[in-house]
C-alpha cells in the first residue's frame, strides 16, 4: 500500500472510491447519486489549492482518501475544515484510516500557518466519533438538527477539533 498526496489525476479513482463507500448509514456527507465527477473534482481542486488531500492505493487502485480545505478569509486561514475520509468497505478496520491521518498530520505539522483542524461527525455514528477521538480530535459541540438523514429525520452533527500545540 502506498499513501501519498492526492493529485488532480486521481479524480476518477476517488469518484469510484466514493461510489463504493457510499451506502445508507456510511457516514459520508453525500448520497450515492450525488457523487459526480464535478463534485469530486471540486473538492480535489479545493484541497490541492487550499488544504491537503491524501490517498492510499494498492496496485494503482485508490482504496482510501482524506481531505480538508481552508477558507479564504483571514480570520480562518489557520484552520483546515471540511475534513472528510472515505475507505473502501473491504479495507475498513485494518488501520488504513489511521495511516491516512498519520500522513495528513505529518503534512499539517510542516505547515506553520495551520493551527487547527475541524471535522463534523453525525451523532448517530459513534464508530466515527471514537475513531476521530483516537487520532486526536476532541468533541467541542453539538449542532442540533444539522443533518437530514436517509429517513428524512433531523439529527445532530458533533463538532470535533484538533489544535496544534
Amino acid at each position: 500500500m502506498i499513501v501519498r498526496l492526492g493529485k488532480i489525476e486521481d479524480v476518477e479513482g476517488i469518484k469510484n472510491l466514493y461510489k463504493n463507500a457510499a451506502y445508507e448509514g456510511s457516514g459520508l456527507p453525500i448520497l450515492k447519486n450525488e457523487i459526480t465527477r464535478e463534485y469530486v473534482e471540486g473538492f480535489v481542486k479545493k484541497a490541492i489549492d487550499s488544504g491537503i488531500i491524501v490517498v492510499a492505493e494498492v496496485e494503482g487502485k485508490i482504496i482510501g482518501e482524506l481531505h480538508g480545505c481552508r477558507e479564504n478569509f483571514y480570520l480562518f486561514d489557520h484552520v483546515i475544515s471540511d475534513i472528510n475520509i472515505a475507505v473502501l468497505r473491504e479495507y475498513r478496520g485494518m488501520g488504513l484510516g489511521k495511516s491516512l491521518f498519520k500522513y495528513f498530520f505529518k503534512k499539517v505539522n510542516k505547515m506553520k500557518d495551520i493551527m487547527r483542524l475541524e471535522v463534523l461527525v453525525r451523532e448517530s455514528n459513534p464508530r466515527a466519533i471514537y475513531f476521530y477521538e483516537k487520532v486526536g480530535f476532541i468533541k467541542e459541540g453539538r449542532l442540533r438538527g444539522r443533518i437530514k438523514n436517509f429517513r428524512d429525520e433531523l439529527e445532530s452533527d458533533i463538532m470535533m477539533g484538533w489544535v496544534k500545540i
